[in-house]
């Protein structure tokens, strides 16, 4: 979802307009997002390269879902989610996917045992 800042100036509002506009018909916007966003717009989307965006798609495909990052009562919810981001940031340049499930297990179980 996208807004614009309806105080901003006239000429902002409308560059910003052309520019949401842009991203979602031009052959290089859609291009743009896909690659580095996902599959965006939610018609006629390019496919995407994103590991991530692909393996949810699989999962989804599979008949499985998707957990969202909804973790409001967990053990120290920051410190345990931003190893995991930082290890899922690690797996998308290439790294070890068994340092994400450690950083979701023993993440999980080290803010456990602190509580």
């Amino acid at each position: 979802m996208w807004a614009v800042n309806s105080k901003a100036a006239p000429e902002d509002i409308q560059a910003t307009l052309d520019f949401l506009n842009w991203v979602v018909t031009s052959d290089e916007g859609t291009t743009m997002m896909a690659e580095q966003f996902g599959p965006i717009p939610f018609k006629n989307a390019k496919e995407t390269t994103n590991v991530f965006f692909n393996d949810a798609n699989k999962y989804l495909a599979e008949g499985k879902y998707v957990v969202t990052w909804a973790f409001n009562f967990t053990p120290n919810v920051d410190t345990w989610r931003a190893g995991v981001v930082a290890a899922l940031t690690q797996y998308s340049a290439g790294g070890s996917w068994d340092d994400v499930v450690t950083a979701f297990v023993a993440g999980w179980a080290t803010q456990y045992a602190a509580q």
